[in-house]
């Protein structure tokens, strides 16, 4: 499990590799917007004291996302305890009450093709039955009560954070003839085409801005041809590399693509000397946590957003 303080510095590095078009601080909590376009990029992120009272705090971000037109969103950061030998994957705590609600996710992470904030689902619940229905803990749950009390509703589909040593245990494996690894440092229309956040078929002008919004990034694809056969975005800030916006081809699935599209944005971070790797994940998607789980990332917390009344 990852200490509240680790989570803190952990998402402070997070931060950086996927960022708003705007960003500005209200004491220790970084308020970002880009237009709406996914939950990371449009939320204020709580990394310590706003320097205000509660009440007041609250005030002054719903102020500066309204001002925006956008809705405000927190997200708030949660420990995961120790998992359960029975059950494998790690228990979370949840947010508090707070009716759910629908909206965008985080930042385009899928191995099945509909990616999202990058994180998607697989026909499975936005909540996973392993999961407890217990309160958030630490200071993350006090600021996650007080939202509920002022009705802030919870969004659907929470997401876990995983990490990795690198270099992963399970090394990329050979691309059958006639594929290629492909990499750039801007994302080309091929590239743009094959990502879907939350289903979308057409991404915003601000999409571009939010991709390259680290201080470096590199756009990975598996193709045939001119076919784009798999994506993955991967980000180098602050001695951490990002995985992002991976997505594999519809009609190119179970094919071992969403591993190795993984494994080959983790390797092409070593010759920047990085050792260690993150990426987000549904809560409900089975599927991708298996993949990432065999690659070697371990679970270090969890994170849901509250969006403000209407």
């Amino acid at each position: 499990m990852t200490e509240p303080a680790s989570i803190v510095a952990f998402e402070r590095i997070a931060a950086a590799h996927w960022r708003g078009t705007e960003e500005e601080w209200l004491g220790d909590w970084l308020l970002r917007a880009a237009e709406g376009f996914t939950g990371r990029a449009n939320s204020a992120l709580p990394l310590g004291d706003p320097g205000l009272p509660p009440d007041e705090a609250l005030d002054a971000v719903t102020r500066w996302y309204r001002d925006r037109e956008l809705r405000p969103m927190i997200v708030i950061p949660t420990p995961t305890e120790p998992a359960d030998p029975s059950t494998g994957p790690p228990v979370a705590s949840q947010p508090t009450t707070g009716q759910p609600a629908t909206g965008q996710s985080t930042t385009g992470q899928s191995t099945t093709g509909q990616s999202t904030t990058g994180q998607s689902t697989t026909g499975q619940s936005a909540t996973d039955q392993s999961i407890t229905g217990q309160p958030a803990t630490g200071p993350f749950g006090m600021l996650d009560r007080q939202l509920t009390e002022r009705g802030w509703q919870t969004r659907q589909g929470p997401a876990y954070v995983m990490v990795a040593d690198l270099p992963l245990g399970t090394p990329a494996a050979a691309l059958p003839p006639g594929r290629e690894v492909r990499a750039s440092a801007e994302p080309d229309d091929a590239w743009a085409a094959r990502y879907h956040y939350r289903g979308q078929d057409y991404l915003p002008p601000v999409a571009r801005k939010v991709l390259t919004s680290a201080p470096e990034q590199s756009f990975l694809s598996i193709r045939h041809g001119e076919t784009v056969l798999a994506i993955a975005r991967l980000s180098l800030a602050l001695g951490w590399a990002g995985i992002t916006a991976v997505e594999v081809n519809q009609h190119h699935r179970r094919q071992g693509l969403g591993a190795a599209i993984t494994a080959i944005a983790c390797e092409q971070a070593l010759p920047h000397g990085l050792s260690q790797a993150f990426l987000q994940v549904d809560v409900g998607n089975t599927a991708a946590r298996a993949l990432y789980e065999r690659l070697g990332f371990r679970y270090s917390h969890r994170y849901h957003y509250r969006i403000a009344p209407e």
